[in-house]
């Protein structure tokens, strides 16, 4: 996948309990504002972060990158691994970052097939998370007014698309299916009552809760049947409507005849014009007038 020009990053990180813990510790904040701007970042926050490298880049001496890094995984805001040099930033799929369209979503899948990515835990945590807030992403796909049908079939491809994910993953990920479980016990009841709904028509999404060594809840062996595209595409003409509303994201995937030309600029910031406000006023407008 290609290196990310500029990330976002949301204000409301100020009101993070987990970064109010870092109140004194400054080298820790600036680390983690530095994997923002950084240029090994990647676009599922997961990544080989060779230390003196980022130690150079960051400006930050690597005695003191080791002191950081150690505080944000304390927190919880990051996993890192000291023998593979993988860092994952934890909630990074929330929100603004889940792909957007189905181009986008093979392509961040694709990066986990790069060779040199340890298929260990933390890569099953970060799978986990693309995987069902992906999922919780197919139920706001804009829908075309002017061609349903396409619509359709491509919320039913992206869909299809995670599903083959996951059932692949776990003949590969250790740890997957914990990581899935876990992450689907600590979900807000409205995305668990969408995944229980959409599991209904596809039995190999089913969590049945069990715990495991260290107490989380993880669900069994996914079943290896993939459903046709034709029965996605009839599951998921429900929008469920009871649901909808709270998890809506303002930023829905555009219509499929726009996807190819739009995916390389979907994350692209909207810059809104300070002036255009004091252009379009009464007094300025008068003024050209005169």
């Amino acid at each position: 996948m290609s290196q990310m020009e500029f990330t976002m990053l949301s204000t409301d990180l100020r009101r993070e309990p987990r970064w109010r813990l870092l109140a004194d510790q400054p080298t820790a904040r600036l680390t983690y504002l530095s994997f923002m701007t950084s240029s090994l970042v990647s676009y599922t926050g997961f990544f080989q972060l060779p230390l003196p490298v980022f130690s150079y880049e960051s400006m930050i001496p690597e005695d003191k990158l080791r002191l950081g890094l150690s505080a944000l995984c304390k927190v919880g805001m990051i996993e890192f691994s000291e023998q593979t040099e993988i860092v994952r930033i934890d909630g990074w799929f929330n929100g603004r970052r889940t792909p957007e369209n189905l181009n986008y979503l093979k392509a961040s899948i694709r990066s986990y097939e790069q060779p040199h990515l340890p298929k260990d835990e933390i890569m099953a945590r970060s799978v986990a998370e693309l995987s069902l807030s992906a999922l919780q992403k197919s139920r706001t796909l804009k829908v075309n007014k002017a061609n349903p049908e396409a619509s359709e079939r491509h919320r039913a491809n992206y869909v299809s698309e995670i599903i083959t994910f996951i059932e692949r993953g776990l003949g590969t990920i250790d740890g997957l299916e914990a990581a899935l479980g876990n992450w689907f016990a600590n979900s807000d009841p409205r995305v668990k009552a969408y995944y229980t709904k959409l599991s209904e028509t596809f039995p190999q999404l089913r969590l049945s809760e069990f715990s495991d060594s260290e107490g989380h809840i993880a669900p069994p062996a996914i079943q290896s049947q993939i459903e046709q595209t034709e029965t996605l595409s009839e599951a998921l003409a429900d929008p469920l409507d009871t649901l909808a509303g709270p998890l809506d994201d303002p930023l829905e995937t555009l219509p499929e005849e726009e996807e190819q030309r739009n995916t390389n600029t979907s994350e692209r910031p909207v810059i809104a014009s300070p002036l255009q406000g004091t252009i379009d006023s009464d007094l300025a407008v008068a003024a050209r007038r005169a």
